[in-house]
C-alpha cells in the first residue's frame, strides 16, 4: 500500500513538474510562433504554385487566342478558293489546334473558366478538325476522279464552304469570349511582320537557287 501510494506520489509531483514547464509564457508563445510560422509557410508555397500554374494557364489561353486568330484567316482564305461551287481546285493550307489542345488538357483550366468556356475551347477542335477533314476528303476525292467533274462535286464543295464558315465563326466567338487573357504585349505584331518579311525574301532567294540550307544567307 505504501509503495503504491509513493507512486501515485511521484506521478503527481512528475505531472506538476510538467505542467509548470508546459504553462511557462515564454515556451507557449515560442510554440504558438513556431506553428504559425509553419502554417504561414505552407500557406506561401500553395499560393506561390497556385499562383504559377496560374500564369501558365494565362498564356495557354493567350496562345489559343492568338490561334484563332491565325485559323479564322486561314479558313477565310480556303472559303474564298470555294467560292464558286463549281470549282474542282483544292487548298494545301489546314488550321491546327495544337495550342487549344494543350489549353484544353490543363488541369489548372477549370479554376479560370466557367464550363460552358471550357466546352467552347473543346467545340472549336473539333470544328478545326472537321474542316481539315473536309479538305482532305475532298482532295482524295478529286484525285480519284482525275480532276473530272462529276454528280458529287458540288456536295463536296458545298461540305467544305459549310465547314469554312463554322471555323470561322467559332474562331470569332472563342477570342471574343478569351479576349481578356490576350496580351498584346506579348504579341510583338512588329517583330513578327519582320519575321515574315525575312522569310519571304530567303523564299525568292531560294528559287533563284541562291540559298544553300547548310549556310546562313
Amino acid at each position: 500500500m505504501k509503495r503504491m501510494t509513493m507512486r501515485i506520489s511521484t506521478v503527481i509531483k512528475k505531472c506538476k513538474l510538467l505542467w509548470r514547464f508546459i504553462s511557462n509564457r515564454d515556451f507557449l508563445i515560442s510554440f504558438v510562433a513556431t506553428m504559425l510560422g509553419v502554417l504561414v509557410a505552407f500557406w506561401l508555397n500553395d499560393f506561390w504554385h497556385q499562383n504559377y500554374q496560374d500564369k501558365i494557364t494565362k498564356h495557354r489561353l493567350h496562345l489559343v487566342v492568338l490561334e484563332s486568330q491565325y485559323n479564322g484567316s486561314i479558313a477565310h482564305e480556303v472559303l474564298k478558293v470555294y467560292s464558286n461551287i463549281n470549282s474542282m481546285c483544292f487548298s494545301i493550307k489546314r488550321v491546327d489546334s495544337t495550342a487549344a489542345r494543350i489549353a484544353f488538357e490543363d488541369g489548372n483550366l477549370f479554376k479560370l473558366l466557367p464550363f460552358h468556356k471550357v466546352s467552347l475551347i473543346k467545340s472549336y477542335i473539333e470544328s478545326m478538325d472537321t474542316l481539315n477533314q473536309s479538305l482532305d476528303t475532298y482532295s482524295d476525292y478529286l484525285f480519284s476522279v482525275h480532276f473530272k467533274r462529276d454528280s458529287q462535286n458540288d456536295e463536296f464543295v458545298s461540305t467544305v464552304r459549310n465547314n469554312c464558315a463554322a471555323a470561322i465563326a467559332i474562331s470569332i466567338v472563342l477570342r471574343r469570349s478569351l479576349n481578356s487573357y490576350f496580351n498584346s504585349d506579348e504579341y510583338q505584331h512588329d517583330k513578327l511582320l519582320k519575321m515574315e518579311k525575312q522569310i519571304k525574301e530567303v523564299s525568292q532567294k531560294a528559287l533563284r537557287g541562291e540559298v544553300k540550307p547548310s549556310k546562313i544567307p
